[in-house]
């Protein structure tokens, strides 16, 4: 490429994987999304996935303590919550 000047100027292309270093971070990331608005947690949801994450979602807090007691998660993996 050629600038106004006569000289020229190299363009160095950037891939978003090189841009972007957590990204192997957040496909091992799973995120339970609660919200009872569920176009609002569908929208959320599908940005997330967009993003690179796991999204699971519950629209009621019933449905959401379902889904974390068949969870791969137990309390030994976070002691906080014991």
């Amino acid at each position: 490429m050629r600038t106004a000047a006569g000289g020229s100027r190299r363009e160095r292309k950037v891939s978003t994987r090189e841009a972007d270093p957590i990204g192997d971070a957040r496909t091992r990331c799973k995120v339970l999304l609660v919200d009872d608005e569920e176009d609002f947690a569908q929208t959320l949801a599908s940005r997330l996935r967009e993003r690179g994450f796991q999204v699971d979602v519950a629209l009621s807090g019933e449905e959401a303590i379902e889904k974390l007691d068949g969870a791969e998660a137990t309390t030994e993996d976070k002691p906080e919550l014991s």
